[in-house]
């Protein structure tokens, strides 16, 4: 009776294990099916968000877009040789400073000003302000704004002014020489990323298990109120530096902190489909931190974190970045506040004698060779 029961349940779990090993076989071969349908009715696909898409690393520029034609440092603008009786302004910070156009900041400005657009996407404060003392302040400009605020808070990186892609980058097991020390989460991400249905439609689950690094919005972790603190500080000391920098060059420097989707009273259209997992409270903690450590440092620093609490109309994207109408409303509230300090301020400091880069051969011919 024994015997008949042990070869009964050997002849279940026979059969079981077959028609498991069938399934998962069918599985695999519907999938290559699918996969290679897939890939040859789609076009090229993009990569998982981590990757940044199709960015290449550059010095300074950091992660220039590939599908900008501005010029080879990856900016919109090109620096012409500054002529006379011209106000020259220059935009600096991150990818809602660069997502602005510079001529239609200039036509609400008056007719003697001109906007250069030097920004660069995913910039932080400490790229923002090596970029000002080794390349914007050649350039003469008689203002230097600086829109951003949000790059400096993103990221789980313990270095206060890393910037995140480079710390994506570092942690990219795909430029790992040895497969040996990868996680159970690691290899399997690293199997769904040969797939381009999981590339097309699962980049952020694959980039959850190849980065499970802590995210700095958890509010309950012991770190977060330290964290929270030396990244705003970080921040305003950078701003204080460019200020100083900026000032010994015999230009002004007027910082704005960029417009946030958390302060946006009611949200509607897409803004209506964002994520609500996204730990907005954290960048909003920060916001204030950076606005209270600015105010001891005696910075006047212009918050337009709540710049469309009040808009019933959908102007953001995203959690940071704007559409057309949202664009044009922050360029025109840009214009009125940088004319209304521009009338009061009063420059105490001289002019350094900062030798011009700007020499017009070299640009025109920088320009052709674009072209």
């Amino acid at each position: 009776m024994a015997e008949a029961k042990m070869k009964k349940m050997q002849s279940l779990m026979k059969k079981t294990f077959i028609i498991f090993s069938v399934n998962v076989v069918l599985f695999f071969l519907i999938f290559f099916c699918l996969e290679f349908a897939y890939r040859l009715l789609t076009s090229s696909s993009s990569r998982p968000h981590m990757f940044y898409y199709n960015w290449s690393e550059k010095p300074f520029v950091m992660f220039s877009p590939i599908f900008n034609k501005g010029n080879v440092l990856g900016y919109k603008d090109i620096p012409q040789p500054k002529t006379a009786h011209k106000t020259r302004v220059i935009l600096v910070g991150g990818s809602v400073a660069f997502d602005l156009n510079s001529q239609l900041l200039a036509s609400y400005l008056p007719k003697n000003f001109e906007v250069i657009n030097l920004s660069s996407p995913a910039s932080i404060s400490r790229r923002d302000l090596v970029s000002l003392v080794t390349e914007v302040l050649s350039y003469k400009p008689d203002l230097v704004v600086w829109l951003s605020g949000y790059n400096d808070f993103w990221g789980g990186d313990p270095r206060p002014n890393y910037p995140h892609n480079y710390s994506v980058y570092e942690n990219n097991p795909l430029l790992k020489d040895s497969v040996g020390t990868f996680s159970f989460k690691t290899s399997v991400g690293l199997v769904l990323f040969q797939s381009k249905i999981f590339r097309d439609y699962g980049s952020e689950f694959i980039a959850k298990l190849l980065f499970s690094r802590w995210r700095p919005g958890d509010q309950s972790h012991p770190f977060y109120s330290r964290y929270l603190n030396v990244r705003a500080k970080a921040l305003i000391q950078n701003l204080v530096l460019m200020k100083t920098f900026t000032e010994a060059a015999g230009a002004r420097f007027y910082p704005f902190l960029q417009p946030y989707l958390a302060y946006k009273n009611t949200l509607s259209g897409g803004e209506l489909q964002l994520p609500t997992a996204q730990p907005n409270y954290y960048s909003v903690d920060l916001f204030h931190e950076s606005l209270s450590l600015a105010q001891k440092r005696f910075l006047d620093v212009i918050d337009y974190s709540a710049l469309f609490q009040d808009e019933k109309e959908q102007v953001f994207i995203d959690w940071v970045h704007l559409n057309s109408a949202g664009n044009e409303i922050l360029t025109k509230a840009l214009a009125q506040d940088i004319l209304s300090r521009w009338k009061k301020d009063v420059l105490i400091k001289k002019p350094a004698q900062i030798e011009s880069l700007v020499e017009e051969d070299f640009f025109y011919a920088w320009k052709r060779q674009d072209n």
